[in-house]
């Protein structure tokens, strides 16, 4: 009693591994309907193989075990090759085991397999609760044909209890494996939904951004130009403002589209390198024409000259992004302070400006978020994305009329 507890758990447990192991199999690549057969060939193909093996009644060379439900699973979710393998497979194993009871597990296999194939395309159509009548009528009929058969050839064979035992077995494999089939099926169709409805908000914010951004400057321009076009007569001293504005709306073109470029496709090459404090410097340098029209001072605190893997243009371009924004904070200082450990670097960039609060901190970085009535929210969006292309972490802490202090860790290299 004790083998055939061991063995039928066995059974039940290398049913349940195979459907885990091929959801996991099934989600490293979700796109790609060839991992999903794949991984159905390969898990049937062990669990049947380990079902026949353990055999939880053997006798007189009859085998009884829960090979029919990978064996059905495996041919209605891999397709008519799949069942095709298996049904090679358990033939071979058959064979291999011998007794007398081979003819009729051969020739079940065999006739499992056509009607399976037969009824795949009605399955996928029906319920799940209609799946999971077919499924245990189907397993029901054949353990019938199976116990039936076996008895007829073996008269000694008739045992009331073990067939029941030996249905009920089947039966309530079929069913869990149902349900677990449908649930994570359901759960996976939820996912993709999900990850779609994502992509499709974040391709709205886009457009809604893009409409704002970049369609506004064009048309100031084109008004402009047109201007131009129509009074030839105007004085030089207007065209010279109405060319510098039209230029000036180019340029925030231009700068939108680099910012949507970084952060589609940040600059990925391992082999650049820069020093820190040559960053800092440059980051500072190129603010100098903005914050001499306001009341900002930038400070950088010993800042050490240590190296740091990535591309340079980008560091600054997002240094850059957070002086700006502390800058529209209305921060009167920007202090910039750095300590080195023998792996990573912290740099701490902190302001007095007006701060953020919590609700607006949790959303800082988010797609298409600002917490300016004029800003696109692009700029910590690619703050983010260049750290975390540089292999870095950005954490970044803020009260409210108080000041931000934004933290960047960056791991650093030793190479000369």
């Amino acid at each position: 009693m004790v083998s055939v507890t061991v063995n039928l758990l066995i059974n039940l447990l290398v049913i349940l591994l195979g459907i885990i192991i091929h959801q996991i199999w099934r989600e490293s690549n979700p796109n790609s309907r060839y991992p999903h057969k794949h991984s159905i060939l390969i898990t049937s193909s062990i669990v049947m193989t380990i079902c026949m093996s353990f055999s939880f009644y053997e006798v007189v060379g009859i085998h009884y075990d829960l090979r029919r439900i990978p064996f059905w699973f495996g041919i209605l979710y891999g397709g008519p090759l799949t069942g095709l393998i298996l049904t090679i497979l358990g033939i071979v194993i058959r064979l291999i085991q011998g007794g007398t009871g081979e003819f009729i597990s051969i020739s079940i296999l065999i006739l499992l397999f056509f009607l399976a194939v037969y009824l795949s395309p009605l399955y996928f159509r029906i319920s799940s609760k209609q799946k999971l009548l077919l499924g245990v009528a189907v397993n029901i009929v054949f353990s019938f044909i199976f116990l039936i058969a076996n008895s007829y050839f073996q008269e000694d064979l008739f045992h009331l209890g073990m067939w029941i035992e030996y249905i009920l077995f089947n039966c309530f494999g079929i069913i869990l494996v149902s349900c677990m089939f449908e649930m994570i099926h359901r759960n996976y169709l939820m996912r993709r939904k999900l990850i779609q409805s994502e992509k499709i908000e974040v391709l709205s914010q886009l457009a809604a951004a893009v409409n704002h951004e970049i369609k506004n400057p064009l048309t100031t321009s084109r008004g402009v130009l047109q201007l131009l076009k129509d009074d030839p007569d105007l004085l030089q001293e207007k065209k010279e403002y109405f060319l510098q504005l039209a230029l000036d709306e180019i340029d925030n073109v231009d700068k939108v589209v680099t910012d949507y470029l970084t952060f589609a496709k940040p600059y990925t090459e391992k082999n650049d390198k820069f020093e820190l404090n040559c960053a800092i410097s440059n980051s500072i340098e190129l603010l100098r024409p903005v914050i001499s029209n306001t009341n900002t001072q930038i400070k950088a605190y010993n800042i050490p000259s240590c190296t740091i893997p990535g591309n340079l243009e980008q560091f600054i371009h997002a240094v850059v992004n957070i002086f700006n924004n502390s800058i529209e904070t209305k921060s009167t200082f920007i202090e910039i302070y750095c300590e080195v450990t023998e792996t990573t670097c912290q740099i701490l960039i902190e302001d007095d400006g007006i701060g953020i609060e919590d609700e607006q901190l949790k959303n800082l970085g988010m797609p298409f978020y600002s917490n300016s009535s004029l800003g696109t929210g692009l700029g910590m969006m690619v703050v983010y994305r260049i750290i975390e292309n540089l292999g870095g972490n950005i954490e970044v802490k803020s009260t409210k009329y108080i000041g931000t202090k934004v933290i960047l860790t960056l791991p650093i290299t030793t190479e000369n």
